[in-house]
C-alpha cells in the first residue's frame, strides 16, 4: 500500500481528485484543514490504494479505521526488537518512544502498510507538524530566540530572502546588544536585501519599532535576539522583559540538532516561561543522529515546521515534515570516513 497526499479547496474537490487519480478502490485515511498559499482555507487529505491482489486486500471499513484505533501509548504487550526499533534506538530515540512506534508499525503493517508510510503516519500523530503559512503569519512579530551559536541570525537571513523573493515586504529588528558586530551584521544584510533594519536596546524601543513597521504595512517582521545561556535566570528574565513589550509575537526557538539528546530535550522547557510557540531545528547537516530532535519534538509538543541544513543563504532551509523524517530515520547511517 502506498500513501498519497492531496490538497484541495474543499472536501468534495479533494475526493474527486482522489477518485480520478487512484480509482474507486482508494481509501481516505485522514484529512485536516489547512491554509492555502493564497491565504484561504482548504483541506489536506491522505489517501491510499492497495497494490495487492483482491484476495489480499483488507475490507475498506477495517482499513480506514486501522490507524485511528492504534493506541500509541499501549506498552503492555512485549514485541521483540526488530529492524525499525533498532534504527530508532541507534538514532537515540528514547526506548519508550521507540517501543510505542514499533508496536504501532506492526499493527499498521498487518493491514498492508509499507514501513515508511506507517512510520510517516505515526510521526504525524506524535509530533506537532505545522505548515509554513500557519507558523509565519503576516503582520505578526516573529522572534527567533536560542542559545549562542544556534543560527538565529543566519536563519532570519534565509527566511527574509525567501519572503522578498516572493514579493513580500520585510522589516528587520535586532535586540542583540552582546555579540560584537551583531547590529552591523543585520544592517549589512538588510542593505544588501534593500529592506529596513533597526537595532533596539529597551522594551519601549522594541515596541515602537514594531509599531512603526506595522504602520508601514510590512508583511513580515523578523526580530533577532542575543544568544543566551538558557539556564541563566538573569539573562532569561532580561529577554522576557523585552518580549513582554510585544503584542501577540510568534516566538520561535532555534535549537541546534547536533546537541546531545539530553540538552535537546531540556532546552525547550528552559524557555517555557517565554511562551515559545515553535521550534526550528538548525544544523541538521552537522548530525547523523535524529533521536534528539524526535524526543524534543514529542516531549515539548511545540510546533515544528522548518529546519536548516547548512550556512548557504537562502537555500539551506527546508520544511520539516513527517515524510522527510521517516525517510531519514529508516536510511542507513553512513559516516563520511566509513567505507561504503
Amino acid at each position: 500500500m502506498r500513501l498519497k497526499h492531496y490538497t484541495a479547496r474543499s472536501m468534495q474537490e479533494g475526493l474527486r481528485l482522489i477518485q480520478k487519480d487512484l480509482g474507486d478502490d482508494a481509501v481516505m485515511l485522514s484529512s485536516k484543514t489547512i491554509i492555502l498559499p493564497d491565504g484561504t482555507k482548504g483541506v489536506e487529505i491522505t489517501a491510499a490504494v492497495e497494490k495487492f491482489t483482491p484476495a489480499e486486500v483488507a475490507p475498506k471499513k477495517d482499513l480506514r479505521s486501522t490507524f485511528a484505533n492504534v493506541d500509541l501509548n499501549a506498552g503492555s504487550r512485549y514485541i521483540a526488537p526488530e529492524s525499525v526499533e533498532e534504527k530508532l534506538l541507534t538514532h537515540g530515540v528514547s526506548g519508550n518512544v521507540a517501543r510505542k512506534i514499533s508496536n504501532a508499525i506492526k499493527a499498521l503493517e498487518g493491514s498492508g502498510f509499507e514501513t515508511e508510510d506507517a512510520l510517516e503516519m505515526i510521526l504525524g500523530k506524535l509530533i506537532n507538524f505545522q505548515i509554513p503559512t500557519k507558523v509565519l503569519q503576516q503582520k505578526r512579530p516573529i522572534v527567533l530566540i536560542g542559545s549562542t551559536g544556534a543560527g538565529k541570525t543566519t536563519t532570519i537571513a534565509k527566511l527574509s530572502v525567501n519572503k522578498v523573493a516572493s514579493s513580500r515586504s520585510v522589516g528587520l529588528i535586532t535586540m542583540d546588544n552582546f555579540k560584537i558586530g551583531a547590529k552591523e551584521q543585520i544592517k549589512i544584510f538588510a542593505d544588501a536585501l534593500q529592506v529596513e533594519s533597526r537595532a533596539v536596546k529597551t522594551p519601549q524601543e522594541l515596541a515602537k519599532e514594531v509599531a512603526n513597521y506595522q504602520s508601514k504595512k510590512k508583511d513580515y517582521i523578523f526580530i533577532d535576539s542575543a544568544g543566551l545561556n538558557p539556564f541563566s535566570k538573569d539573562r532569561m528574565q532580561a529577554l522576557q522583559d523585552m518580549l513582554f513589550a510585544l503584542e501577540d509575537p510568534y516566538i520561535l526557538l532555534v535549537l541546534p540538532a547536533n546537541l546531545n539528546m539530553h540538552e535537546l530535550a531540556n532546552i525547550p522547557f528552559a524557555f517555557k516561561g517565554l511562551e515559545v510557540a515553535g521550534v526550528l531545528f538548525s544544523k541538521m547537516d552537522e548530525t547523523h543522529y535524529l533521536g534528539g530532535i524526535i524526543n524534543a519534538a514529542i516531549e515539548s509538543q511545540l510546533e515544528i515546521c522548518y529546519a536548516t541544513d547548512g550556512q548557504n543563504i537562502p537555500q539551506d532551509i527546508l520544511e520539516l515534515d513527517a515524510k522527510s523524517l521517516a525517510r531519514k530515520l529508516l536510511a542507513d547511517i553512513q559516516l563520511p570516513w566509513e567505507n561504503k
